[in-house]
């Protein structure tokens, strides 16, 4: 049986300004983003594709998301080992590459 759930919703070729956006079963083209605050709880999928963030856009996670961040936050102060596994994190998503480590 599937959760009861949101339908993600499409928003395209958009420019929201100061406003609070929660991203969560939200996908986002070509939109823009002007002194806004962006809310991922990691509960539901995103999509951004072709969006610009301003250097007033600020992004805020909560929930499950911000649980992983202070996961990795715990784990990059275990010395150098944990710094290399958090670092290969980043390095993957920076490529698009699969994070996981064997």
């Amino acid at each position: 049986m599937k959760p009861n759930l949101p339908p993600p919703y499409r928003i395209e070729n958009q420019t929201i300004t100061n406003r609070t956006v929660h991203l969560d079963y939200h996908s986002f083209y070509k939109c823009t983003f002007q002194g806004c605050i962006l809310v991922f709880t990691g509960n539901g999928s995103i999509g951004l594709e072709g969006c610009t963030f301003d250097a007033h856009t600020k992004w805020l996670f909560e929930g499950p998301a911000a649980s992983t961040i202070e996961v990795l936050r715990s784990i990059r102060t275990q010395g150098p080992g944990g710094a290399q596994v958090v670092q290969e994190v980043i390095r993957a998503i920076s490529s698009g590459g699969p994070v996981a480590r064997a």
